[in-house]
């Protein structure tokens, strides 16, 4: 989990700051174990071509060694946890559509059993002569 970060963009084109490169600095979030929920600065020409005089900078303090410890297993059991749940919707979808073709042959039963309802009726009108 060295390098998982995440991004966020500043407000207005024009209030972006310019990296030397010319490429644009991105408010970043660490999720590594080392820098758990620690922002930072980064050319995003950096991540690609790391060091290379690319503007990088951290905006926060570094996390304190209690959340070092926490926020990585926390971190983890969320991700397990939103595994656990896509395959649940997964499974809610198989059975919903399970559900919905059942009940298109429901109808086409329904449909057949008042077609044989029908020709039973005809049949015993002809037999009984009305």
């Amino acid at each position: 989990m060295s390098h998982i970060s995440s991004s966020s963009t500043n407000p207005s084109p024009s209030a972006r700051k310019l990296c030397r490169c010319g490429g644009y600095i991105k408010t970043w979030t660490s999720w590594t174990d080392l820098n758990p929920g620690r922002r930072f600065e980064a050319c995003e020409m950096s991540r690609r071509n790391r060091g290379n005089g690319h503007h990088w900078e951290w905006l926060d303090a570094p996390t304190c060694a209690r959340g070092k410890e926490l926020i990585p297993g926390l971190l983890r059991r969320m991700r397990a946890m939103e595994e656990d749940l896509k395959l649940i919707e997964e499974q809610k979808k198989e059975v919903e559509d399970k559900l919905n073709m059942v009940e298109r042959e429901k109808k086409e039963l329904e449909y057949e059993v008042g077609e044989l309802c029908k020709k039973k009726r005809l049949l015993e009108e002809k037999r009984t002569g009305q």
